[in-house]
């Protein structure tokens, strides 16, 4: 079985895809959650543009800029030493509960978890701001921090978004995913320092190994 390796970039998986960031699924605002669900189970992810107003997103950025400005940046490579990682948004931004409980991103984590499910709950909320010389994270699943049980190659213990609040470039640390659902079965190897995190999530998507990096570009922010 093909392994992947911490310093493994999404181009250099075992079988991963020679296709641009193009050929990653796309759809506008009244996309319905089957639509995306099936792209997510053949891609691994999905981009849904434009679903919440410029206003929505303003006002979430305005709300959390303080939160944000006191937040101190990670302390080691995987948390972002350029990088400062905001929790707590409900609580912080009432304008956020738009993003995290949009109607479509509910139905989709429905279809996606695990069919035998009785319910999903909401792991955790972050905004995360990634400054100018951030490194790449290790090539990661974030499904990962649930390692204290061997779940079974079928089920999908979490379903994770980002939501875009600036501008996502190659430049600024966008994410980079790997799409290809034939990744899925690669056997994960531990990263050095992997922080754990305890409880049950919903908050992307496990079949999609990612990482990104910042260089010299204005901050990156977003949700998830």
């Amino acid at each position: 079985m093909p392994e992947i390796r911490p310093d493994q970039t999404p181009a250099e998986l075992p079988g991963a895809p020679t296709a641009p960031a193009s050929d990653v699924p796309r759809f506008g605002p009244d996309a319905t959650a089957a639509e995306v669900a099936a792209a997510v189970r053949s891609h691994g992810c999905a981009v849904i543009e434009r679903l919440v107003d410029d206003a929505t997103c303003d006002r979430v950025t305005a709300e959390l800029a303080p939160y944000i400005d006191a937040t101190p940046t990670g302390g080691d490579e995987f948390t972002g030493e350029h990088t400062r990682r905001t929790g707590a948004l409900l609580g912080r931004s009432p304008s956020s509960v738009d993003l995290v409980a949009h109607p479509l991103i509910l139905e989709v984590a429905d279809d996606i978890l695990w069919a035998k499910k009785t319910t999903f709950q909401l792991h955790l909320t972050q905004a995360i701001t990634i400054g100018p010389g951030a490194a790449a994270q290790y090539l990661h699943r974030d499904q990962w921090c649930f390692d204290f049980f061997p779940f079974p190659d079928d089920v999908d213990v979490e379903l994770s978004t980002i939501w875009a609040l600036s501008d996502f470039t190659e430049a600024n640390g966008a994410t980079r995913a790997a799409t290809a659902r034939r990744t899925r079965t690669a056997a994960p190897r531990p990263m050095p320092s992997r922080p754990r995190c305890p409880g049950a999530r919903w908050s992307s998507t496990p079949a999609a190994p990612s990482t990104g990096a910042a260089r010299t570009a204005p901050t990156r922010r977003a949700t998830r």
